[in-house]
């Protein structure tokens, strides 16, 4: 078990981009005590030359008009969220580390285990009545070349290297937080299985008329329980950002659309550092204004204020309580 004085003794991270696979950002505390926060971004992959990067690499037969589903399934307006969130707390003298994934989800999704065998099925969840789409494979069932299987698991496994080294690092210490930032579509479109078809059904999915009767999702989603709630990290600091967020009349729910789920890395790390971990989304139709499925969308500069504010100001209340205490 470390020592109090080992977990607030310097820490030296440094700024780092490994390209195509992450770029790691730095803001080093004024003081050696000071609080650390890491932003994982793992689908922060957003730009077109992302994809193309990645593309240009796979053996496998894409579908047609891929990117399509690219711009569908990345978080849009997560690494500007991220990154404003690193410049608020580093005005309180944090130290802050952002890391954002380069790897387009659209080929491997890094917050997954490798699981080839599920073949691009998503799980079907119920719940509150309402069928949900839970979280989909690893590899999308598109992605069939076993040279490609083997470069994108090293990619995966590079990724995890360097971030599962830097949840360690901020993890162990007695004012670390994490946060793994996402963004998530204004709906839960129905689409069961990421296979050769799945630009086609997208774009039946998100015709105006089938599209208005997709249920919406609220403006937040905080990721904070396994299905059985037998996992509930930070349940404290959980109540204090759902309190703070609804004071600014903010529409924010506990896993509404998704839960910590077995097969996400995002909770590997929350078992690991239950305490002070948070995983939230943000809604790209409030996040990025306005936000189009099909195209690069780019995140309004007053909503992401709007929006992460509130992360800012429960960070900020816990670790002032934590000194009082």
């Amino acid at each position: 078990m470390p020592s109090v004085a080992a977990t607030r003794e310097r820490l030296d991270i440094a700024p780092e981009v490994l390209e195509g696979i992450y770029e790691i950002s730095v803001h080093p505390p004024r003081q050696s005590a000071a609080p650390w926060l890491f932003i994982e971004v793992p689908h922060g992959a957003t730009e077109a030359s992302d994809y193309y990067r990645l593309a240009a690499k796979i053996q496998s037969k894409l579908p047609k008009d891929l990117i399509d589903f690219f711009f569908v399934n990345t978080d849009a307006g997560a690494p500007e969220a991220a990154s404003w969130l690193a410049e608020r707390m580093a005005r309180h003298h944090w130290g802050v580390v952002t890391a954002r994934c380069r790897i387009p989800r659209t080929f491997v999704d890094v917050n997954r285990f490798i699981d080839p065998s599920s073949e691009g099925q998503a799980q079907a969840l119920q719940s509150r009545g309402v069928l949900r789409f839970g979280l989909t494979a690893a590899f999308p069932a598109y992605i069939d070349a076993p040279e490609d299987h083997r470069q994108l698991k090293g990619l995966h496994g590079t990724y995890h290297q360097r971030i599962g080294a830097l949840y360690r690092q901020i993890g162990i210490r007695e004012n670390g937080y994490m946060l793994q930032l996402h963004s998530y579509a204004p709906r839960t479109v129905g689409i069961d299985r990421i296979d050769a078809g799945i630009v086609e059904a997208l774009q039946a999915a998100y015709e105006p008329k089938a599209y208005a009767a997709w249920p919406e999702r609220p403006i937040v989603d905080l990721i904070c329980a396994n299905a059985d709630r037998t996992l509930t990290p930070a349940a404290p600091l959980v109540k204090r950002l759902l309190a703070n967020y609804r004071r600014r009349k903010i529409l924010a729910e506990e896993n509404a659309t998704y839960t910590l789920a077995p097969s996400a890395m995002g909770t590997v790390y929350a078992t690991a550092h239950p305490k002070r971990m948070l995983c939230v989304e943000l809604n790209r139709g409030a996040l990025c204004e306005p936000y189009a499925p099909f195209v690069a969308s780019k995140a309004n500069g007053e909503a992401v204020a709007r929006l992460v504010e509130p992360i800012a100001e429960t960070l900020l209340e816990d670790a002032n309580a934590g000194e009082a205490r």
